[in-house]
């Protein structure tokens, strides 16, 4: 790594902080469903025909065909259940899709002999790069949302209940699959002592790295250039970032055991535990702390080989495009 790009990437970044966390989990539910989204329990026009139409315009833009033949589409999480309301930022539309594998492939014979899993990476990144950044802070009925896309190859034959999702709505059908969870108005209640015990030493853990990264942060910024000190504080924060890193993963990505089959989706503690990082702003430090780790780092390879070293997601998807743009 080379030291400065650290530096430069501290001063461009916020001193990571745990204030500001937020999750709709824990919150009294309404009694109502979001009214910029439904009309009583039926999703409204304007929202269903924009899901549909940004991601098969999506898919068509990469060539996919035969949609009506393959495709399954929901709404899923919180957006969809009596938690919608949020305390702060943007809400979230959580938009799942999935295959129906036979159909799909004689739609789409080039395809075919690709595994899912891969099917769904490839469509993943061309979406992060050509729908999500105009679909973040899309408006419905005055506010703001930030509608995601996901291919998930878990679901099987258009059975959303294998991943115990909160709610789940049919964009294709317009009605609930998985009606909204009837929740108490304390839900943290539904849960043991046990995992509020366990959520909070996370966030303890989280608070510890925050306090060592800003503390090497200040280190770096009163050092000399090119010091013995300099050096020291741009190493450590590199551990930090790696520590920061697997602590998050570990919260982050385990949280999907919960939604896939053999989980217990909403009430599942791996999503308990996620949610509890988010309230808390154990979540929002860690990724602060990454965030910056990425940016010193990409400056680094930007300076050694003239740009980001490309993820294996981005070599699938180039290499999937450029096939399917010679055939």
């Amino acid at each position: 790594m080379v030291q400065y790009d650290w530096m430069r990437a501290e001063k461009a970044s916020p001193e990571p902080s745990l204030e500001g966390g937020s999750s709709g989990f824990f919150t009294p539910p309404s009694q109502h469903l979001d009214p910029d989204l439904f009309d009583g329990l039926t999703m409204r026009p304007e929202v269903r025909e924009y899901i549909l139409a940004t991601l098969t315009g999506a898919l068509k833009a990469m060539g996919l065909q035969g949609m009506e033949r393959w495709l399954y589409l929901w709404v899923i999480g919180s957006s969809m259940s009596y938690q919608w309301g949020e305390t702060s930022g943007y809400g979230d539309i959580d938009v799942t899709f999935a295959a129906e594998p036979q159909a799909f492939a004689a739609a789409n014979p080039d395809w075919a002999g690709l595994p899912a899993a891969d099917t769904a990476t490839i469509v993943k990144h061309y979406i992060h790069l050509n729908v999500a950044p105009g679909a973040a802070q899309h408006v419905f009925g005055g506010h703001a949302y930030e509608v995601t896309f996901f291919w998930n190859p878990d679901i099987q034959h258009g059975d959303i209940g294998l991943i115990h999702p909160y709610a789940a709505y049919d964009v294709i059908s317009d009605r609930f699959a998985v009606p909204p969870v009837e929740l108490p108005p304390d839900p943290a209640s539904l849960y043991p002592q046990a995992w509020a015990e366990r959520a909070q030493q996370d966030t303890e853990t989280a608070a510890r790295l925050t306090r060592r990264h800003n503390a090497l942060r200040r280190e770096l910024e009163a050092s000399p250039v090119g010091s013995p000190g300099y050096h020291n504080s741009g190493s450590q924060l590199a551990l930090v970032a790696a520590q920061a890193q697997t602590f998050y993963d570990d919260i982050h990505l385990g949280r999907m055991l919960a939604f896939k089959p053999g989980g217990e989706g909403y009430g599942d503690w791996h999503n308990y535990r996620w949610q509890a990082a988010k309230g808390s702003g154990a979540a929002k430090a860690l990724e602060g702390i990454i965030g910056i780790s990425k940016t010193a780092r990409d400056a680094a390879d930007t300076e050694l080989y003239g740009g980001p070293i490309a993820s294996a997601d981005e070599v699938l998807h180039r290499a999937m495009m450029v096939q399917q743009a010679r055939s």
